[in-house]
């Protein structure tokens, strides 16, 4: 809350801790006695940074762009380097080689389908790897791999989906020789039921290549894992699988052996202290705690995520779900209510689609119609396709989810709707037809399982969501809602980070993001707070313990599992829920959105909000300009200017708003000096004809200087120098300053619905058509 601090955190890093000492006392004891919820900027420059911190972690292996030979759509994006033992094909190629009689008329071809994306496919890399250097010489054997993430791969692996049955990523089909089992109009009739029906309505083009794809219907299915290497997956299952279809046996079985280790992966303690920060891509560059972005840039790239997710993942036998999703986000999600009404009428009127192209056209054509991105443009392809606020389709689908959680638990916790609410279910200040806790959950189990590409990621989600995990079945009002997702996916990141051996806390938030939202003596003293842990979770941890997991019964892949998941007590432990509740919707959808009454929320809570909701406000504001020119036009209607602050009925706000209203009165009348001309001295004159001392909220001001100088007084007498006894003189600069911010502060508060305004003003003119506004 200090200009000195916000105005650079790497100054505040930087400079000397001696001389400034008294100002972070001051803001320490002053943050303590007004009982403000946040202060990351303090937590941050209290901890400081390293160059190593400062760089972003993101789970996942190496990626690389890979020049595939007689490629017609140019490198493709590969989790397996170039001329390495995993041979690297997009569609097109795989399709002309199988057709080769050198190639795939000669020998079976081992192909894995796999998303980049999927944490899965990641820990399948070094199992695929081993299996090719297991096989590598063997006479009729070829191994390719294909990413079914990338937009011109999406055919392929549609066909290969369609003809193996597949459920997800990554999938394992073997392709027999052409020249064993030639494919011809008699063969289709062996083709499952759901490939005939989509054969019969492809183009010739497509049927031509879905028929050069037709004999890769043998998919392995996953029996029992029996080597250390995967919990789900063994290098030995695999290519015992291979030799069964093929009878080539690997020349090199000693590589079967090794593979994703995960025998050392050391289970992360959901009640430990803080550790390194592993969510740093959200906030500024080197500087924790300071956000780098405001609600309106995660909805446009939840959207954006959500065309994609649709555009790559429909299946005419998901047609309903898509409908179901797409209007629930028409009712929950906080912008466009109406364009995805729309297009959930479309798609009811248009019924299921066999061929998935006709429903690419609709949603690339809505897409545009909304103001989001062509998903079919080369620039959303994934090589190119970059979020703002997100590394991928993965976040960014959480991003999503998020977002729709949170808008529907503020909204019940409110009764109303949000400020600016673009909900069709939203009129006026009121919403209609709340969405229910169990509608809103199943809506998250219906859009998991309909568009998660990470099939073993989908079966566990599916699982912890039908046993209650989390605490989900125990839900009994709105907040619990939004806590309940909050702990299924930190629970999901912190087995994500046990499997990759992150060495970074990957548990959401940081601390330097909400410092408020930890348990102070977990931080400070390192002190965990005793978890209640319920029997029934104790004896299944403890069974597992004696359980061998490398046995061939199966026990050891359900021990396995069960140490991957923690109760409720466990992931709460180093928390404070209701901070962390209101960090999710500051977070996802910003507090300046909400209506408050002061009977919503306790003395404390209502102090966390109203500390932080002005500079969100001014923060959302900044952010609107930036993103409204023309540069960065692809934002304009979800990055927006945010409206009116609410006034709560009755309350002491009623004075300030027709105060406020008064002076906009006055800029408006002052509006014809600055329309006059373009000189920024006479728009500089027109805002200080409107600007006037109001004297509205002096009191609150009055309250808050004293508090804040009580505060200073005590961080002077505990943090004196003690070389020096002129401790007062010496910080008394300090104190005249505080007395100016205060002064300072209460009148940038009563500006600020005339910055708000002339924000709004802006939206809806020209660049340059509203040199006043402007």
């Amino acid at each position: 809350q200090f200009p000195h601090c916000a105005v650079s955190q790497a100054q505040c890093h930087h400079r000397n801790w001696h001389h400034h000492f008294g100002v972070m006392a001051l803001a320490t004891a002053g943050a303590a006695l007004l009982g403000l919820g946040w202060l990351p900027l303090a937590a941050a420059a209290a901890q400081g940074t390293s160059a190593d911190a400062s760089l972003p972690w993101q789970p996942g292996p190496q990626k690389f762009s890979v020049p595939v030979e007689g490629s017609s759509t140019g490198p493709t994006l590969s989790l397996y380097p170039a001329g390495g033992p995993v041979g690297v094909e997009t569609g097109d190629t795989l399709v002309r080689k199988l057709g080769m009689d050198s190639e795939g008329g000669s020998n079976w071809y081992f192909v894995e389908m796999y998303d980049h994306m999927c944490p899965h496919c990641w820990y399948a890399v070094p199992i695929v790897t081993n299996v090719a250097k297991a096989f590598a010489g063997t006479d009729a054997w070829r191994i390719a791999s294909l990413n079914c993430h990338v937009r011109t791969n999406e055919e392929a692996c549609f066909f290969l989906e369609v003809l193996s049955d597949a459920m997800g990523y990554p999938t394992f089909v073997m392709c027999p020789p052409g020249n064993q089992e030639p494919e011809t109009d008699f063969s289709i009739s062996t083709l499952p039921v759901r490939a005939q029906t989509l054969i019969s309505r492809l183009g010739p083009e497509s049927k031509a290549t879905f028929m050069s794809l037709a004999r890769c219907r043998i998919r392995y299915i996953e029996d029992i894992p029996k080597g250390e290497e995967d919990p789900f997956l063994s290098a030995q299952e695999v290519a015992r699988w291979v030799t069964g279809q093929t009878m080539l046996q690997p020349l090199q079985p000693e590589d079967l052996k090794e593979g994703a280790d995960f025998t050392d992966a050391v289970k992360p303690d959901p009640g430990a202290p803080p550790g390194r920060p592993g969510w740093l891509r959200d906030d500024e560059p080197g500087a924790p705690g300071v956000s780098a972005w405001v609600p309106g840039e995660r909805w446009f790239d939840a959207l954006r995520a959500f065309v994609h997710l649709l555009h790559q993942n429909y299946r005419s036998d998901r047609h309903q779900d898509t409908i179901d999703c797409t209007s629930f986000l028409a009712g929950a999600f906080p912008v466009k209510g109406t364009e995805l009404q729309s297009l959930a009428n479309e798609l009811q009127a248009m019924g299921p689609q066999d061929d998935h192209k006709v429903l690419q056209q609709k949603i690339a054509a809505w897409a545009r119609g909304a103001g989001l991105p062509d998903p079919e443009s080369e620039a959303s392809d994934e090589e190119n396709l970059k979020y703002m606020t997100c590394g991928g389709n993965t976040c960014a689908m959480w991003t999503l989810l998020h977002v729709t959680i949170a808008a529907v638990a503020v909204r019940g916790v409110s009764g109303r709707a949000l400020l600016g609410d673009e909900s069709v279910l939203a009129e006026d200040d009121t919403f209609q037809n709340f969405p229910s806790i169990h509608t809103s959950m199943s809506f998250v189990r219906r859009f998991v399982q309909a568009f998660l590409n990470c099939g073993p990621c989908k079966e566990n989600f599916i699982e912890d969501f039908d046993l209650c995990e989390y605490g989900r079945c125990s839900v009994t009002d709105y907040r619990g809602l939004a806590l309940w997702f909050w702990r299924a996916h930190n629970a999901i990141s912190l087995r994500v980070a046990m499997a990759d051996h992150a060495q970074v806390d990957r548990r959401w938030p940081m601390y330097e993001d909400c410092p408020a939202c930890w348990n102070r003596d977990l931080v400070m003293n390192g002190a965990q707070p005793e978890a209640k842990t319920e029997p029934s979770r104790l004896l299944r941890a403890s069974s597992s313990k004696s359980v061998d997991l490398s046995d061939d019964s199966g026990v050891g892949r359900d021990a396995r599992r069960l140490t991957w998941k923690w109760h409720v007590a466990e992931l709460d432990a180093p928390f404070h829920t209701d901070h962390v509740f209101w960090h999710i919707v500051r977070t996802y959808i910003g507090l300046a959105r909400i209506r408050l009454e002061p009977a919503d929320l306790t003395k404390a809570e209502l102090d966390q909000v109203e500390a932080v909701r002005d500079d969100d406000r001014r923060k959302e504001v900044a952010a609107w300009i930036v993103n409204n020119k023309a540069q960065h036009g692809e934002t304009k209607g979800f990055v927006k200017s945010p409206p009116a602050p609410y006034t709560p009925q009755g309350s002491v706000h009623a004075a300030r708003a027709k105060a406020a209203e008064a002076r906009l009165a006055a800029l408006r009348a002052a509006e014809g000096v600055a329309q006059s001309t373009t000189s920024a001295q006479a728009r500089l004159t027109a805002y200080n004809v409107a600007g006037g001392e109001s004297g509205s909220g002096k009191g609150i001001a009055i309250a808050s200087a004293v508090l804040i100088l009580v505060g200073a007084i005590i961080g002077l007498v505990y943090f004196a120098d003690t070389e020096s006894g002129e401790f007062i003189s010496a910080r008394a600069p300090v104190l005249r300053q505080t007395s100016q911010i205060v002064q300072q502060q209460d009148d940038d508060q009563e500006d600020e619905d005339l910055v708000t305004d002339a924000a709004r003003k802006l939206e809806d003119s020209s660049p340059g058509e509203d040199p006043a506004a402007e």
